[in-house]
Formats: structure tokens, C-alpha cells, sequence
């Protein structure tokens, strides 16, 4: 290092590069830009002007590449022209060593991969959450816009439905992305041979969309009718409620690229506030509330022959039995009568201090998916069979309008819930949590199937999901390094080879480049896949590039 800094040579090198820096990193972000979003064009995903959005947004997330070979390209230029004019033999004529030269390269390094950290951290995860929404087939926006001009909605089994008005409610305690809220409802399905095989209405629909794994990339909508009348095959139906559930492909998933450095941390803490996750971690709270609540209806009945529930209007009625046996051919809890033989009651409370009594000779219960389970708790439906009548009819009840007394029929009472529901203390409670009562119950009750399933998927999942988290993290990084070492390779190389033609001298330097940012994205793939082992592969093109120039830079240092 001479005793006086060559400022006056800094600063011209500076000049260089960073013009030619801009430059190229422009043409660079502009032709990929064009590049990504050339196909949704094609596609017909995307007009004109969208493209043109998409292409403008687009240009940000480019960066992460096209900066690193913008910097190794202009390093290589820069120093190749000043080698090839003599400018740096004059420099070394005047005392001014090899590494005093590369200095301008190494800051102009370590300023890029600062701001390519960044980047990576903060501003682009932002930007490609902007073009996949900008790209993604909304499941709401097409919902709405149907119905808007008076269309109906078709789902996949053949089902479809109409409605007069939709309105957009606020997120709730469900999980749900967004909801809707339909006036007027017409349901429609259709069996194979597109014959009529239920139709009814209901004054008014709730409609929930849910994000569903991020392998599938679908959105789960769920939608649940009230005071539903319907016919199937021509005959009354005597549900007074309908639940539809079917998905929409191509949806846009929540998935950890979109989620800044700070973002990540708060995700590895705190797995659930993943849609995928939490929707995964919602089914296995599901599950163990279900099995709580079955649990206190079983003693309750064993207790006192008697359990007190309310109805989807809440209502309460009194459900009147010994016990609940499973079925397993059917998949239902069978209700046992108080007696041997004798019949089971359930009676609802009616205004004005009055009740009605219904006795069943066969009765049936199971617990129902609820998307409102996180208020509610989990609900149930009671399947009973030759049921009389007994007690005031006169005021229509949410299983039949007005029903006789004395008929016999089959009815079927949804959305009940009992008074003290366990439901929501389990659907408050965090991944981690639930994990730990689910590993409790399976070691209980080793046959518990149900509550093994969703355990193990959901812990699947997120131990996908830190793998994921690690992969990226030391993706972003790894990158940034690379962007820093590409500017000395370029460098190093311009004046090592600098009787070489330009692109000649450049080649030499973008292969490696290349080799190092193959191997970080494959090293990423194989973190996210298999773990820490990934991490070496990941690391390894970095670290071989830079051995790379270390060699090269020592050669060039004996001449």
C-alpha cells in the first residue's frame, strides 16, 4: 500500500464501474422481467397493460440475480479496458500494487452484497407476493364477479349456485382468507346424467375461503346456507341447513419467499400464522375438541341420562339417553335409549315456558366440520329415525316447519353445540401446543386414529416448513456473498488475462459465477428437502469461487 492513497485512480474506477454496473443490471432486470412475464401473456392471464405491471414489479425480484452477473460483468469491462490502455502497468510504474487496484472492486462488493442482503430481506419478498397476486386466479374476485352479472356459481360435483347479491364481510376467528355473504340463495346439483338431483333455497349463505397446503395450490371454499328448503329426487328434504365444500385450483398460497428476514424469525416462532399451516393445525384442533366434547356428552348421559344442548338459532334442547356407542361400519355414534328398549328423547325448549318432545326408536350422532368451529366450538348432528311428535307444534322449529303432532317421521337436527363446549380453548391454543395434547392422547389411546392423522401431517409440516425457512435464509445470504466474490473474480480475471479479447476474459469468470449460483439454488432444494446436510452444497459453489479467485488472484500477483 503506497503511503499516499491513489484517490485520483479510485475514483476513476469507480466511475467506471458503477456506470457500467447500472447500465447492465438495467438491460439485465428489464429482458427477465419480460422473460417471467411473457408466458402469463401467452396465457392470456395478463393484458397489455397488466404486463406492463407485472413487468415494472417484476423487475425488483430480478435484482437478486441479474445484479451479481450485472457486477462480475462490469468489474471484468472496467478493469479489462484499463489493463488493455496500460492504465494499470502506469499504476504499478508508480508504486500502486495489486491489491492497492482492486480495492475500488472489493468496496463496490461489499456495498452491493449490503444492498442485495437487503434486498433479498426486506424489499423483494414483498414485490414477488405482488407478482403472483398480480398472476393468481382470485377464487373471491371470480365468485363475485358471477354472481355480479347474474350468473350462477358452478362448483365441481356438478353443483351450482345462485344468489341475488353478494357483500364482502371482514376476516373472523375461522381461518377463513376473506368471506361472503349471499342474499337470496338458489342451490342446484346435478348428478352424472345432469338429471336434478337436489334443488332448494335458503334466505341466506356464509361463504369461507381458505388457503389449502402450499403443494397444492388450491383454495378450500366452504360455503353453509341457512334456513335452507329443499327437495331431493322430488321429495321434502328435512335438513334446515346445507353445507357445500369444494376447491379452486391456481389460487394464490401463502409460502415463506414472501416473507422478509424478520417475517422468517416471526414464522419459525410462530408457525401457525402460515395459512397452510394454520388451517392443518385448525383440523387437528378439530379433532381433539370433537373428542373432548364427545367425551362430556358420553358422561354426561352416563351421569344424568340427560344433556343439555343448543341449536344453530341457539335454542336449547335436551337430548335424553344412557350413552353413545360408535359404529364403525356407519361412522356414528349410536344413542342409547335410558332404557332397554326404550326410546330416545330430545326435546326443545319453546317460548312462553313450552316444549316439545321427540322420541325416537333409532337415533344417531356425529360430529360436523365447522367453519366457525373457533367460535362455536365443534358441532353435531342428531340423525333419528320413526320419530313421534309429542308436546306444542304450532311454531315452526329449524328441523321442520311446523310439525305435527303424532307423524312419524325421519328427522335431522344440525348445528348443535353443548353448553360448556371445549371447542374454542383448543382452537386457541398454538401449533406447539396442540402437538403436545395430541402426542398425550395417542400415547392414551393408541387406536385414536383421527387424532393421530392430523397430528402427524400438521408435525410433517412444519418441520417442512423450518427446513424452508433455513433454505431461504442462507439462500438470501449465500447470494449476497456471491454478488461481493463475483466482483473480485471478474476483477481478478481482467487483469490476470488482460491480452485476452473482453468476452473471452469474461467467460472465464461467468462460468464459475454460474456454477456457484447453480449450486445455491440447488443446495437450497436440498436444505428444504432433507435439512442441514443441504447446507454444504448450498455453501460449497460460494466457497469454490472464492478459492477460484484466491488461486487466480495469486498468479496474477507473481507477474
Amino acid at each position: 500500500m503506497p503511503a499516499r492513497l491513489p484517490l485520483t485512480v479510485w475514483r476513476y474506477v469507480l466511475a467506471d464501474l458503477w456506470r457500467l454496473v447500472l447500465l447492465t443490471a438495467a438491460v439485465l432486470v428489464t429482458v427477465l422481467a419480460f422473460a417471467a412475464a411473457v408466458k402469463f401473456l401467452a396465457d392470456g392471464k395478463l393484458g397489455p397493460l397488466d404486463t406492463l405491471k407485472f413487468m415494472l414489479i417484476a423487475m425488483v425480484p430480478m435484482l437478486q440475480y441479474a445484479l451479481p452477473f450485472a457486477a462480475g460483468f462490469s468489474a471484468t469491462l472496467a478493469y479489462h479496458r484499463m489493463a488493455a490502455d496500460n492504465e494499470l502497468l502506469a499504476c504499478h510504474a508508480g508504486g500502486v500494487g495489486h491489491r492497492t487496484l482492486l480495492t475500488p472492486a472489493a468496496l463496490s462488493g461489499v456495498v452491493m452484497a449490503i444492498v442485495l442482503a437487503t434486498l433479498s430481506s426486506e424489499v423483494i419478498p414483498k414485490f414477488l407476493r405482488g407478482m403472483q397476486q398480480l398472476v393468481t386466479e382470485d377464487a373471491t374476485r371470480l365468485m363475485v364477479a358471477e354472481i355480479n352479472r347474474g350468473q350462477a356459481v358452478q362448483m365441481e360435483d356438478n353443483t351450482l349456485v345462485y344468489a341475488d347479491s353478494v357483500e364482502r364481510l371482514p376476516p373472523d376467528s375461522s381461518g377463513a382468507a376473506q368471506r361472503l355473504w349471499l342474499r337470496g340463495v338458489l342451490v342446484v346439483k346435478l348428478d352424472d346424467n345432469g338429471q336434478v338431483e337436489v334443488e332448494g333455497t335458503a334466505r341466506e349463505a356464509f361463504v369461507w375461503f381458505f388457503p389449502a397446503g402450499s403443494a397444492e395450490r388450491r383454495t378450500l371454499v366452504q360455503m353453509h346456507a341457512r334456513e335452507f328448503l329443499g327437495r331431493k329426487r322430488g321429495e321434502a328434504t328435512t335438513e334446515s341447513s346445507m353445507d357445500l365444500q369444494y376447491s379452486v385450483p391456481n389460487a394464490f398460497a401463502d409460502d415463506p419467499k414472501f416473507y422478509g428476514f424478520r417475517e422468517l424469525r416471526s414464522l419459525r416462532r410462530r408457525p401457525e400464522a402460515l395459512p397452510q399451516i394454520d388451517s392443518q393445525r385448525r383440523w387437528l384442533a378439530t379433532m381433539l375438541a370433537e373428542r373432548a366434547t364427545v367425551g362430556q356428552i358420553q358422561s354426561s348421559l352416563q351421569l344424568d341420562a340427560n344433556i343439555s344442548m343448543r341449536d344453530s338459532l341457539d335454542q336449547p334442547v335436551v337430548l335424553r339417553a344412557s350413552n353413545l356407542e360408535w359404529d364403525d361400519a356407519r361412522k356414528w355414534y349410536r344413542i342409547l335409549p335410558d332404557t332397554p328398549g326404550g326410546p330416545v328423547e330430545f326435546e326443545r325448549m319453546l317460548d312462553g315456558g313450552r316444549s316439545q318432545i321427540q322420541q325416537s326408536r333409532s337415533a344417531w350422532l356425529r360430529s360436523l366440520p365447522s367453519v366457525e368451529a373457533g367460535e362455536r366450538g365443534v358441532s353435531f348432528e342428531v340423525r333419528m329415525e320413526d320419530v313421534t311428535t309429542m308436546g306444542s307444534s304450532s311454531d315452526p322449529t329449524i328441523d321442520s316447519g311446523g310439525a305435527v303432532t303424532g307423524q312419524k317421521l325421519n328427522k335431522v337436527v344440525s348445528g348443535l353445540t353443548v353448553s360448556a363446549n371445549p371447542g374454542p380453548e383448543y382452537f386457541s391454543k398454538s401449533a406447539v401446543e396442540l402437538l403436545e395434547l395430541a402426542d398425550q392422547r395417542v400415547a392414551e389411546f393408541d387406536w385414536d386414529t383421527p387424532v393421530r392423522e392430523p397430528r402427524d401431517k400438521l408435525r410433517t409440516r412444519i418441520e417442512n416448513l423450518m427446513r424452508e425457512i433455513t433454505s431461504k435464509q442462507h439462500e438470501r445470504l449465500a447470494m449476497s456473498v456471491a454478488c461481493l466474490v463475483m466482483v473480485l473474480t471478474g476483477a481478478v480475471m481482467a487483469v490476470r488475462l488482460r491480452d485476452g479479447m473482453p468476452l473471452h476474459v469474461y467467460l472465464w469468470s461467468f462460468f464459475p459465477a454460474l456454477a456457484a449460483v447453480l449450486s445455491i439454488s440447488a443446495g437450497q432444494q436440498l436444505v428444504h428437502q432433507h435439512g442441514l446436510p443441504g447446507l454444504s452444497l448450498l455453501w460449497g459453489g460460494v466457497a469454490a469461487l472464492s478459492l477460484f479467485t484466491f488461486f487466480e488472484y495469486r498468479r496474477m500477483a507473481r507477474h
